[in-house]
């Protein structure tokens, strides 16, 4: 998951425009939640901070008090397979969110959740029920500590809030649009597979003893009388069955194959590459 913390980019320039010198860091919280929907919907770094910076200054989406988010998100949606809808509805938030969108929530003045005023955060998916994860680009250390934000928020963890749609809804009384909700309309490689299923390398893949790149890949040892150290590596063309299909929580996918016992990540969600075809 992209995360960007606006308080990381002093160095950003983010000028008003008169010139008046600004920062990302001490305004730039709409270009990070931009960032972290634009991002992670194409599943790969397709903008960096200082871009969408620049980006949005040249298309006249900064303005003196913050960001333009609906300027901001017409242009990118010129440049880039996504599209927007503004709403105040939070029913359709939440049904957006769990049809795989993403969405930028303008927090107002009159309830304090993620800020006492004017703040733009990101959120990214639903955990259960009315329950959703959101990404707030100005994050720190104790943020949600104390009251009464403590209150108003079910779970920090790491990098992610955890809010209800109805402190979602009083954050954002007194705006107009509430939520800027995101849609990635481009083409994902993702394929779509199940267990029983035959497939076909488009390119090596090495096999791991367990389907988490952290445990180890097999040797060619493992599967030879010869003592070899070496890696072992699937080839390109070669067809195998998907014993075991599994979605990791960063949504890479990875197939077990009893015949060489072994685990194979096929999808790299993050870089959007697949290394199958389905047969």
């Amino acid at each position: 998951m992209f995360f960007y913390n606006q308080l990381h980019y002093a160095h950003v320039d983010y000028a008003k425009p008169d010139g008046s010198p600004a920062t990302i860091a001490s305004g730039g919280c709409g270009v990070c939640a931009a960032l972290m929907v634009l991002n992670n919907l194409y599943g790969k770094e397709v903008m960096s901070v200082a871009a969408l910076a620049q980006f949005s200054k040249d298309c006249g989406a900064r303005g003196y008090d913050g960001t333009d988010m609906a300027t901001l998100l017409t242009a990118l949606s010129k440049k880039y397979a996504i599209t927007y809808k503004a709403t105040v509805y939070n029913k359709e938030l939440l049904a957006h969110l769990k049809a795989g969108g993403m969405a930028i929530i303008n927090q107002g003045t009159e309830y304090n959740v993620f800020s006492t005023s004017g703040h733009f955060v990101a959120c990214h998916s639903v955990v259960s029920g009315e329950t959703i994860r959101c990404l707030d680009p100005y994050w720190y250390e104790g943020k949600f500590a104390g009251e009464p934000r403590c209150r108003r928020v079910e779970k920090v963890t790491g990098n992610e809030v955890w809010v209800s749609l109805s402190e979602i809804g009083k954050a954002t009384s007194g705006r107009n649009p509430c939520y800027f909700l995101v849609t990635f309309t481009g083409k994902r490689h993702k394929p779509t597979l199940k267990a029983g299923q035959t497939v076909k390398l488009t390119k090596r893949a090495k096999l791991y003893s367990a389907n988490s790149a952290q445990s180890g890949v097999r040797k060619i040892s493992d599967f030879s009388r010869f003592d070899c150290a070496a890696e072992a590596v699937l080839k390109r063309g070669a067809s195998f069955k998907a014993d075991k299909v599994v979605t990791k929580a960063n949504k890479n996918i990875w197939l077990y194959n009893a015949q060489y016992n072994g685990w194979i990540c096929v999808y790299d969600y993050k870089n959007d590459i697949s290394k199958v075809s389905e047969k």
